[in-house]
């Protein structure tokens, strides 16, 4: 879900009351399909109390396993002498490759080109949920993103997965994300879109709502 501008404020806040650090993984903020762009934390942080996390699996290709972080001026010493041994695996000449993919303008219009791909496969998620599921569910976090939550109605987590699975649909429980889990926590399944045809997500979304009671 994307966390609204009110809230960052109120976490912006905290750090600079408290001395403290946010680290924010901004992993796919290039993909919102409703209302307009929320800054980042970073962006909007006026003190230096931010770590940004970032990586191009989401946004550009996944086996390029290229990640970055963007730290506050006031840690860089600290990183420097304190990972002064690390030594990154990324390769140097795919590192290359993007930083030119960035300065030419491609990249950004790469974004725009995947965010138009991404929102059509987003819509007809939606659309083959509303038509085949109905009432059956409720569909959380839909504004942004490459997977959304549902919440079911009438069958566990569990029982939803291992019958989708037999029809080769795969899905996901979120549980293992839970914080702190509680029973209801059952009755949500995790459905990721970014990798599927529109075709593949309709026929999945029908395979998936016939196994429900």
């Amino acid at each position: 879900m994307i966390m609204s501008i009110s809230k960052r404020m109120r976490l912006l806040k905290w750090a600079y009351q408290t001395g403290g650090y946010i680290i924010e993984d901004d992993y796919d903020s290039e993909f919102r399909y409703r209302g307009q762009p929320i800054p980042s934390l970073k962006s909007l942080d006026e003190e230096e109390r931010v770590i940004y996390l970032g990586t191009f699996s989401k946004s550009f290709l996944p086996s390029a396993r290229l990640s970055y972080i963007v730290f506050p001026s006031s840690l860089m010493v600290q990183y420097s002498r304190k990972f002064a041994a690390y030594k990154q695996s990324a390769s140097p000449i795919i590192q290359r490759a993007m930083a030119m993919f960035m300065q030419s303008g491609e990249f950004e219009r790469h974004i725009r080109r995947m965010r138009k791909i991404y929102q059509r496969k987003h819509q007809t998620l939606l659309r083959s949920i509303e038509q085949y599921m109905g009432n059956q569910v409720k569909i959380v976090g839909e504004k942004s993103g490459l997977h959304i939550l549902l919440k079911l109605k009438g069958v566990t987590a569990f029982e939803l997965i291992e019958a989708g699975f037999q029809k080769g649909v795969k899905v996901y429980s979120p549980s293992r994300f839970w914080l702190n889990p509680n029973p209801e926590n059952d009755s949500y399944i995790m459905l990721g879109f970014g990798g599927l045809s529109t075709e593949e997500i309709e026929n999945g979304v029908r395979l998936l709502a016939s196994c429900i009671p």
